[in-house]
């Protein structure tokens, strides 16, 4: 019985220290990042934008009016993992607008389709501690 009650405050010690004192969600660290994404001169409102990372989990986040984003991996606003990451851009629409809401609908994309795909975006961004962390994409044709 003596060590059961030992091992259950050893164990209430070692989950509940790290909140009380602060130590993190154990989780990668994050930083905040924003940025802008901007085609054929014109911010692009409602495109998704994702930072994918080759050691941790992706971070998103989904253009405003003004093309402008701020990326979420747990959390809102949480940022992005520190490291390179690779940077898709995607916006569809219904292509066949006015029609019923129907969630299964087929879609078109707006931008070119690489920008979609890992292997062929070409778009990166470096995020780093202690830096502005705010990206420019601008799409081209």
């Amino acid at each position: 019985m003596r060590k059961r009650s030992l091992a259950l405050a050893i164990g209430l010690y070692c989950t509940l220290t790290p909140m009380l004192i602060g130590c993190g969600d154990g989780r990668a660290e994050r930083v905040p990042v924003t940025g802008t994404v901007v085609y054929r001169g014109q911010p692009v409102a409602g495109a998704e934008v994702m930072f994918m990372s080759k050691s941790g989990r992706p971070a998103r986040a989904i253009t405003d009016e003004r093309g402008r984003f701020e990326l979420s991996s747990y959390a809102t606003g949480d940022g992005a993992i520190l490291g390179e990451h690779t940077v898709l851009v995607v916006k569809k629409v219904e292509a066949n607008p006015g029609r019923t809401k129907n969630p299964y609908a087929p879609t078109r994309d707006v931008l070119p389709v690489r920008y979609g795909s890992p292997k062929d975006s070409g778009l990166t961004a470096n995020v780093q501690k202690g830096a502005e962390n705010d990206f420019a994409f601008e799409l081209k044709d």
